[in-house]
C-alpha cells in the first residue's frame, strides 16, 4: 500500500460478518528496519428487521 507523504495510508477492505485478521508489516525504504502488527475485528450482523421489497413504500424526504 502506498505511504502519503506524512508516512500514513490508506485501505478499503470488505467488513463482513464473522472474524477478520489483518496482518500489517511497514519495512522503511533501506530494508533495515520492519514492525508489525495483526488488527483482528469480530462482526456479527443481528437479524435484519425491515420490510421486504414487496411491502416497502416509496417516501420522499
Amino acid at each position: 500500500v502506498p505511504l502519503s507523504a506524512d508516512g500514513t495510508f490508506r485501505v478499503q477492505v470488505p467488513f463482513r460478518d464473522g472474524q477478520q485478521l489483518y496482518p500489517i508489516e511497514a519495512v522503511a525504504a533501506d530494508g533495515e528496519q520492519k514492525r508489525s502488527i495483526t488488527m483482528e475485528f469480530r462482526r456479527s450482523t443481528p437479524e435484519a428487521n425491515v420490510n421486504s421489497r414487496e411491502a416497502a413504500v416509496a417516501e420522499w424526504f
